[in-house]
């Protein structure tokens, strides 16, 4: 079973708390709202979040990737995923 990773890329605020960008948050499998995501911190506390403010990260030989489609441009942008740095690969 693969975990599914997912970043914050803007900030999220509820009335539990708020999540910052950056956070890396663990899939739950257990989705029931439309449109959001069931993920877990790294404390463990649950939180739906709508897919707006995530993306999913992806691992390839033990390197992270950020796969972002941008619809208006048509083109990908990859982002590699370095000791908490980011290096953009755009095609």
């Amino acid at each position: 079973m693969t975990i599914k990773k997912y970043k914050v890329i803007e900030n999220y605020s509820t009335t539990e708390g708020t999540l910052y960008q950056g956070e890396v948050l663990k899939e739950d499998n257990n989705n029931t709202l439309e449109d959001h995501k069931r993920l877990k911190d790294s404390m463990g506390k649950v939180w739906f979040v709508p897919n707006k403010y995530i993306v999913r990260i992806w691992t390839f030989f033990g390197s992270y990737f950020i796969f972002i489609c941008d619809n208006a441009q048509v083109r990908l942008s990859v982002r590699l995923i370095v000791n908490n740095k980011t290096e953009n690969k755009n095609d």
